[in-house]
């Protein structure tokens, strides 16, 4: 797949699966990735990719710690 074509697929993914306040959690995001057939390998590394697109926060007051993405802007 082209830059392009990932790009739509990360966003799309997070608009199905966000949650109230704008965040989705990379466990159910990765989910939906590996479903639409895009291979990573750590997702975390792989997101950081698309700073463009997305913007991580990790909740370390769990363990272990979730991380969260968010869109940067709406689409």
């Amino acid at each position: 797949m082209e830059r392009e074509e990932i790009e739509a697929v990360i966003i799309q993914s997070v608009m199905e699966c966000v949650s109230k306040d704008g965040w989705v959690n990379l466990a159910e995001l990765g989910t939906r990735l590996r479903m639409a057939g895009i291979q990573y390998g750590k997702l975390s590394d792989f997101l950081s990719q698309y700073e463009d697109l997305l913007e991580m926060k990790i909740d370390d007051k769990v363990i272990p710690p979730a991380i969260y993405a968010r869109l940067i802007r709406d689409y």
